[in-house]
């Protein structure tokens, strides 16, 4: 009852523009992730950014399941399955960067450029759906939550990983 799995990866470009650019970017995430992907608004109005309240700025796609592993031990793989500590949130999330979508292997192309993606991976334990339904809705138990503890020891226990000091400021697992 206490085992750790991955309940979801959401992968997401942040172009901060609309237009050409941002359709370049949903046909390199929809070749990455092999899902369609959904586009994002902006929140609020930046003149200097140049960007409108409304305006489609970003595209993401949330993959789970098996799918969801397998693409999270290929990004992994590429990092060298090395995170920071800070990579880690509170609670059951964890998250991190690919500078460049080619480091996965794809070719570059010359129509579509190159662009980085942020992952963005959800922890669960068997029982925290009881947090999301409709009828009969509860808290999940201090006892059961994933706090950073548990999601560290989880990766390197997963990913055969151990805690590297390389920094006396950056602690890494």
């Amino acid at each position: 009852m206490k085992d750790i799995k991955v309940s979801k990866l959401c992968m997401s470009m942040n172009v901060g523009k609309s237009g050409d650019i941002l359709i370049k970017a949903a046909k390199t995430l929809k070749k990455v992730s092999m899902q369609i992907p959904s586009f994002g608004k902006a929140r609020i109005t930046v003149k200097s950014f140049g960007i409108r309240r409304g305006e489609f700025i970003s595209t993401y796609c949330t993959i789970r399941g098996k799918k969801a592993l397998v693409m999270l031990f290929k990004v992994l793989k590429e990092k060298a399955f090395t995170l920071r500590l800070s990579n880690f949130s509170g609670l059951n999330n964890f998250g991190f960067g690919l500078t460049d979508h080619l480091s996965l292997g794809f070719r570059y192309d010359q129509n579509l450029g190159s662009f980085g993606i942020s992952m963005c991976v959800s922890l669960m334990r068997p029982g925290f759906r009881i947090s999301c339904k409709k009828r009969l809705r509860h808290k999940i138990g201090k006892n059961h939550r994933i706090y950073k503890y548990h999601s560290t020891s989880w990766f390197m226990d997963n990913y055969h990983t151990f805690y590297q000091a390389l920094d006396h400021r950056k602690k890494y697992f």
